[in-house]
């Protein structure tokens, strides 16, 4: 595949080319209160059911290059002034050494 593989042990999908056509998303927590997480890093958090009562936006079928949401990154300083790093794909889109998201049934694991 070219974005990744089935686990068939771990019973799990891992994407290892965050460049998807689309978003991969899990949505993690309960009915009361959750959101989803893609596998960019990027979030949306809900109140009840996510159809209708979003409290952040989010448009899942935007590529994975183009988030309109939460995520979260880091301004480091450096001699040459100041840079931004972010452990997820985006918001910086800064090709990684490694990337893995391993989305299963109720959660997604980052690695990078």
């Amino acid at each position: 595949m070219q974005y990744g593989y089935f686990d068939e042990v771990n019973r799990e999908y891992v994407i290892t080319e965050p460049r998807t056509p689309v978003k991969w998303i899990n949505y993690i927590g309960s009915r009361q209160f959750g959101g989803f997480v893609d596998h960019t890093g990027g979030a949306l958090i809900c109140k009840d059911d996510p159809t209708f009562n979003r409290i952040t936006k989010y448009i899942q079928q935007m590529p994975s290059s183009d988030f309109k949401g939460e995520t979260l990154y880091l301004r480091l300083h450096d001699q040459n002034g100041f840079r931004i790093f972010s452990p997820y794909f985006v918001p910086t889109l800064n090709p990684l050494d490694l990337f893995e998201c391993h989305v299963g049934l109720g959660y997604s694991r980052i690695i990078s």
